[in-house]
């Protein structure tokens, strides 16, 4: 709005027009404002009154042709933003489904040392006290039989049993050698056949 009048866009023909005021039934103007393509006005001691734009129109000088040009759009950039949005959206799928995958097998490597926690306790539960099974028959002479029954080994194979058998005799050799200073079992032949061997238990000497 100028002083003397209005420029107006006509949007149907993309032509500016400039409307003088002096054209117009406006006198007295106390009040003046557009609404919905209208001009709405009032005059000191009248109602407010409206006037369509497009109607006045054909009394505005027309003044210039506009040509709408739009702004040039850089593909390469656009291109590069887009990749930029693929590739982090990528990045943060992969982050998400390794954190995923990596507490699932967090949980499963918890869940499998917890398993194998309760396994050893109740292995250690179980396990032969091979001290208290010696009292038992500390003074006796034991054939190898008797022996691994002793110590709860006859169920394995004969190639481990045999293996086992030797260890622990050598285990509880070497803490009687250390609590008490000496052997506490002892193997030799049997007199009845060579053949194989017993083993003489002596704790309380």
């Amino acid at each position: 709005k100028l002083d003397d009048g209005w420029f107006i866009l006509d949007k149907r023909t993309k032509n500016l027009h400039f409307l003088n005021k002096e054209r117009l039934p406006i006198t007295g103007l106390s009040f003046l404002g557009i609404k919905e393509n209208k001009l709405v006005w009032k005059s000191k001691g009248r109602p407010f009154q409206e006037l369509e734009i497009q109607d006045e129109l054909p009394k505005a000088i027309k003044v210039a042709d506009l040509t709408l040009v739009p702004i040039p759009v850089d593909q390469e950039g656009f291109l590069s933003v887009y990749h930029f949005s693929i590739i982090f959206l990528c990045l943060g799928v992969g982050f998400i489904a390794f954190y995923l995958i990596f507490n699932r097998l967090e949980k499963k490597k918890e869940i499998e040392e917890d398993l194998f926690k309760v396994s050893s306790d109740t292995e250690k539960s179980k396990a032969v006290d091979p001290w208290s099974k010696l009292l038992q028959v500390d003074g006796q002479t034991l054939n190898t039989s008797q022996l691994d029954e002793l110590f709860e080994i006859n169920t394995v194979n004969l190639e481990n049993r045999k293996a086992k058998r030797s260890k622990m005799i050598k285990t509880l050799n070497d803490q009687g050698v250390a609590e008490f200073g000496r052997k506490v079992i002892f193997r030799e032949r049997d007199p009845l056949d060579k053949r194989f061997f017993r083993f003489r238990i002596e704790i309380k000497k």
